[in-house]
């Protein structure tokens, strides 16, 4: 049960995490200068062509960018999956998929609630 603990709040944290750089206005000059950054794709929007950077694509999706830092942190501070996984690189693997999967469960039902879609 504590290893349990252990990963709500490892999940929780990525979450809050990606969720600020993503969403929240203390990201906003990480997305602004992510704009600037190449490579970039083509997208029309009602007969415009707008240019996009592919990482500012990824810092606006939390799910996404939860994966990355879910598998840095589990490299770098603490891996709640190496106590099932003994294998260090599957074992951070792992936790970057399944904080992906929370934050993409918390930021749907946060969606949600925002919008009286409960």
């Amino acid at each position: 049960m504590r290893e349990f603990g252990g990963f709500v709040i490892f999940a929780l944290a990525v979450y809050g995490l990606a969720n600020a750089i993503s969403v929240l206005k203390a990201g906003r000059p990480l997305r602004w200068l992510a704009a600037r950054i190449p490579p970039w794709y083509r997208v029309d929007r009602d007969g415009i062509t707008v240019r996009r950077s592919m990482v500012l694509d990824l810092l606006e999706c939390p799910p996404c960018l939860s994966f990355w830092i879910g598998l840095l942190m589990s490299l770098l501070i603490w891996s709640p999956m190496s106590t099932w996984i003994h294998r260090m690189p599957e074992a951070s693997f792992v936790d970057g998929l399944a904080c992906s999967a929370v934050s993409w469960v918390m930021h749907v039902v946060t969606d949600r609630v925002a919008s009286d879609r409960v």
